[in-house]
């Protein structure tokens, strides 16, 4: 656990929650929201003209409206919950109007893994139980160039958080993709023949994908 240097003590200035920072001897900056409060953990070059700076700014932004989800779009509504609800809606706590936008975004995204995992976790049991591959894991996580990879030797999974976005056929296509390389660990035309008996517009899918949207955020009406 990392050494604490000064605090915690309240950043005046701020709009909204109030902000408790603690000096560490740590690298970066980390902020988690807690019940009643912003916490900011900070190394001792962060000035706290810097974080009020950063917190001024993060209020000036427009917060989103909604996301997309599985393709389809998802309005943002604030409500008495005790926790985010993702259906038709997603219902966040009213609390989080309150949020900077880069905090608002954090819980976003643990949201949006959050469903994406479950979402994974149930196309993955029912293509193994299709083809009989069997695997060991997978994960989610934010990939620049690929929507997938896949260690063989291992059956462990990687799948890019931004598959968030796609289609659930898109999604098959890269589940499929990734699983059947533990039965056929390359790109051949025997791996592709195999993609196709079972998702026959494989390719089809394959090309949507690289028109989806670079962002699960809708801003505006």
């Amino acid at each position: 656990m990392a050494k604490t240097l000064r605090g915690p003590y309240r950043l005046e200035g701020v709009p909204g929650l109030p902000v408790y920072v603690t000096e560490k001897d740590i690298k970066k900056v980390y902020i988690r929201q807690k019940e009643d409060h912003i916490a900011v953990s900070k190394p001792p070059e962060i000035s706290d003209s810097y974080l009020l700076k950063y917190f001024e700014a993060s209020s000036k932004k427009s917060p989103p409206t909604g996301i997309l989800f599985l393709a389809r779009t998802v309005p943002i509504r604030y409500a008495p919950v005790d926790a985010p609800i993702l259906g038709e809606e997603l219902l966040l706590p009213e609390n989080y109007k309150d949020f900077p936008y880069e905090l608002l975004k954090w819980h976003l995204d643990k949201i949006i893994k959050e469903a994406l995992t479950g979402y994974i976790d149930n196309r993955l049991k029912f293509w193994s139980q299709r083809t009989g591959i069997d695997y060991e894991n997978f994960k989610i996580r934010t990939m620049k160039t690929r929507w997938g990879s896949c260690t063989p030797s291992t059956k462990v999974m990687r799948f890019n958080f931004f598959l968030t976005v796609a289609s659930p056929e898109e999604i098959d296509s890269v589940v499929l993709h990734e699983l059947a390389h533990i039965k056929i660990p390359n790109h051949s035309k025997e791996f592709y023949d195999y993609l196709r008996s079972f998702i026959p517009d494989y390719d089809v899918y394959q090309n949507r994908l690289e028109a989806l949207p670079t962002s699960y955020l809708i801003y505006g009406n």
